[in-house]
């Protein structure tokens, strides 16, 4: 059954680099990848009948971020995943699965650590957000068709592993309030001060944009926004440990991609990540 998102109360697009993650809580984890290169942003959209107007906030945006439903009945976050499912084939285009999933089969098939700190490294995992409940799914799939491609050993002209496939290019989820004191709040973790409530109300929905994304920046000519995942992520242990994957246009050939976030799949929260 597809989805309805006409039924939302407040709508969730993530965008950018970074990861994702469900943890033991049926809690999404978003952990942003800061980069030298990419700026994060987060902006509210409150839509009436009558007017769309931003809802201002001064949430801290280098620390942790919390964004949970209050006075409504836990369903925790959910992945949009009906049936089987092929990249390959003609799916639904708002399943989760069009996500990449660098633990699983098609990638690294096992578990990632982080990889330690220092020797320089100008990447890290930060700051995270924690989103409480909410249906998540494939918001945009990808325009283009993509070459999958191992660049581990000559990074300038890497081999094809996989050819014509799609991915993710935006993450939604979408967040139905079921009483009528229910509430999303947005807070820093460790602190109420600066909390917006986003409020339940007739023909009022919301929508939040998280974005972390490149700021005027010239990408490499060598490969796409990818390949920063390994800059901070540790595959050496994996089921495909000698691989590093990137992506690159089937019909342009060489010319970088923006990437987006990446799905954790036997990962249980960022902290299992240490």
């Amino acid at each position: 059954m597809p989805l309805d998102h006409s039924t939302a109360d407040v709508t969730i697009h993530i965008d950018g680099l970074g990861l994702i993650c469900f943890n033991n809580r049926r809690e999404c984890e978003l952990g942003i990848l800061k980069h030298p290169h990419h700026a994060l942003s987060l902006n509210i959209l409150k839509i009436t009948p009558q007017d769309i107007v931003p809802v201002n906030h001064s949430l801290d945006l280098n620390e942790n971020i919390i964004i949970e439903v209050v006075d409504n009945p836990k369903l925790g976050a959910i992945r949009f995943e009906p049936g089987d499912f092929s990249r390959m084939e003609n799916n639904d285009p708002e399943d989760f699965r069009w996500t990449v999933n660098l633990e699983g089969d098609e990638f690294h098939r096992g578990k990632i650590k982080k990889l330690p700190a220092g020797g320089g490294r100008t990447v890290d995992i930060a700051p995270r957000i924690r989103i409480t409940d909410g249906i998540f799914y494939t918001r945009l799939r990808s325009q283009a068709i993509f070459d999958l491609v191992d660049w581990a050993k000559d990074p300038r002209q890497p081999r094809i592993v996989r050819e014509d496939i799609r991915i993710v290019d935006f993450i939604g989820a979408d967040i139905h309030l079921h009483q009528e004191r229910g509430h999303v709040n947005l807070k820093n973790e460790g602190n109420s001060a600066n909390s917006i409530p986003l409020q339940k109300g007739a023909g009022t929905r919301y929508v939040i944009s998280i974005s972390n994304v490149s700021e005027g920046h010239v990408h490499s000519t060598i490969g796409s926004d990818f390949r920063i995942f390994y800059d901070v992520l540790d595959v050496s242990q994996t089921g495909a440990s000698r691989v590093k994957f990137d992506f690159r246009e089937a019909d342009l050939g060489p010319p970088p991609q923006n990437c987006d976030f990446a799905f954790m799949g036997l990962t249980n929260g960022l902290c299992d990540l240490e």
